[in-house]
């Protein structure tokens, strides 16, 4: 939450010709409700089953890029789905960094897990979540750090990672 996931996505979609979907904006396109009203009317859970459904159906898709929420490797076997059938790339942030970029009020606002947090609850929250997910982000293909720089500079870092990996046999 809050790495660029879906800015750097489609800024790599377009650099590789491909299409781009926002796993989130696909869900709400398939369920016609909004991630925070999925949340408040169906629960996490039921979100997080969603979610798995819409992964799986994407994972079928060639050239496209996907940008999945910040909790979607964490649920199932979801990283084990993204890594068997795509490249995975984990956007890592630092904790402080992720804090300035959260708490701009317009980020919260699209975000049900930390909308009502004060700063102080809001620092437990993405330290305690990064505590829990880097299990399952660190199993990613690749790791990009982009603490603090331009867009444009990270994107040149995520391409240069993908042009010197190694075929996949």
């Amino acid at each position: 939450m809050g790495c660029g996931k879906s800015s750097l996505g489609r800024a790599l979609a377009e650099h590789l010709g491909c299409g781009f979907i926002d796993l989130d904006d696909y869900i709400e396109q398939q369920t016609q409700q909004t991630i925070p009203s999925l949340f408040e009317t169906r629960g996490e859970e039921a979100f997080r089953l969603l979610e798995r459904g819409c992964l799986a159906e994407l994972a079928g898709r060639q050239n496209i890029v996907v940008a999945t929420g910040g909790g979607a490797a964490c649920y199932s076997d979801n990283i084990s789905l993204m890594n068997r059938e795509g490249v995975t790339i984990y956007l890592k942030v630092e904790p402080s960094e992720l804090m300035r970029r959260l708490s701009v009020p317009k980020h919260q606002a699209k975000r049900p897990i930390i909308s009502a947090l004060s700063p102080d609850e809001l620092r437990e929250k993405i330290t305690s979540m990064l505590s829990l997910r880097e299990p399952y982000y660190s199993q990613a293909r690749f790791t990009v750090l982009c603490d603090d720089a331009p867009k444009q500079q990270i994107l040149r870092k995520i391409i240069q990672v993908l042009e010197s990996a190694p075929a996949e046999e």
